[in-house]
C-alpha cells in the first residue's frame, strides 16, 4: 500500500515538473520599449489586460474585450490592431476575432502575432468593433 502511494506521488511530481518545464516563457516588452498602448472600446465594451510579449522570435499582443456591464453572453464583433511607429507612420494593421474560453466567461481573449517587432516609442492601438447588425457588444 505504501509503495503504491509513493509511485503515485512520484508520477504527480514528475508530471508537474514536465508541465512547468514545457511552459513557454514570454517576456512583456511594452515597458522596456516605451510602447504606448491605446485602447478603444465601444459604448458596451472595454479593452483590458493588454500585454506585448516576446515569445522566442515572435512578438504577440494579448488582451481581453470586456463588457462594461457584468453580464454574460456572447461578445460579438472583432478587434483591430494598428502599430504606429514613433515618426507617425502605420507599420502594421490587422483584424482578429476574439474568443471566449467558456460560455460563462465575462470576457473574450484576443491574440495578435505581429509581423515585426515594434520599434521603441511606437503606439499600439487596439480597437473593438461591435457587429454591424446590432451595434452592441
Amino acid at each position: 500500500m505504501k509503495n503504491i502511494a509513493t509511485i503515485w506521488l512520484l508520477i504527480i511530481l514528475f508530471s508537474a515538473l514536465m508541465s512547468v518545464g514545457c511552459a513557454s516563457i514570454s517576456k512583456d516588452i511594452s515597458h522596456t520599449k516605451n510602447l504606448v498602448i491605446k485602447r478603444v472600446g465601444t459604448q458596451w465594451t472595454t479593452i483590458s489586460a493588454v500585454s506585448v510579449v516576446q515569445e522566442g522570435n515572435k512578438t504577440k499582443v494579448r488582451g481581453e474585450v470586456r463588457r462594461r456591464t457584468h453580464s454574460r453572453g456572447p461578445i460579438g464583433g472583432h478587434t483591430d490592431i494598428k502599430v504606429v511607429g514613433p515618426e507617425g507612420t502605420i507599420l502594421e494593421e490587422q483584424s482578429v476575432k476574439h474568443h471566449k474560453k467558456s460560455i460563462k466567461a465575462r470576457h473574450a481573449d484576443f491574440v495578435f502575432e505581429l509581423k515585426t517587432e515594434p520599434p521603441m516609442g511606437s503606439v499600439i492601438q487596439i480597437t473593438h468593433h461591435a457587429p454591424l447588425s446590432t451595434g452592441q457588444f
